[in-house]
């Protein structure tokens, strides 16, 4: 069974990433956020749900064991033999975002199209959409 987690991207007031969304109320639309003040105290501050996006654990961890979650831009290497001529290799190195769409997670190819996940572990966690952006621009050059 995969652990069920999230983090959360405040975007009002003072943008700020939360990798430890400790509890979410839905119904009072609120979110309880734990962060580490010192490596013995940890705070928790309430927010509303309205200035968070939530984003889910994929359940998967890249190459260096670093967690996947939606909204993450991963750059994905793999090397497929060449289907036309059943010889050479074909080497795809492309960075993706990581989306939640019809009930799985994939990577992002473009506006519409996705891709289901391949191997997590020929995946490296690069940054994410709302702090790196430009990882996903550089690609499309």
């Amino acid at each position: 069974m995969r652990d069920i987690k999230f983090r959360a991207w405040k975007h009002v007031n003072t943008p700020e990433m939360f990798n430890d969304v400790q509890a979410i109320e839905f119904k009072s639309g609120v979110a309880y956020l734990g962060y580490r003040l010192s490596s013995s105290t940890v705070r928790t501050d309430e927010e509303q749900l309205d200035n968070l996006i939530l984003m889910q654990y994929t359940g998967l961890k890249d190459k260096n064991g670093s967690e996947i979650y939606e909204g993450d831009i991963v750059n994905y290497k793999n090397t497929f033999i060449d289907p036309m001529t059943g010889r050479g290799k074909l080497s795809v190195d492309v960075n993706r975002e990581v989306v939640y769409k019809n009930g799985a997670f994939r990577m992002k190819i473009n506006h519409s199209d996705t891709s289901s996940f391949f191997d997590s572990e020929k995946m490296e966690v690069i940054g994410d959409i709302y702090r790196n952006p430009e990882l996903l621009k550089e690609q499309s050059k």
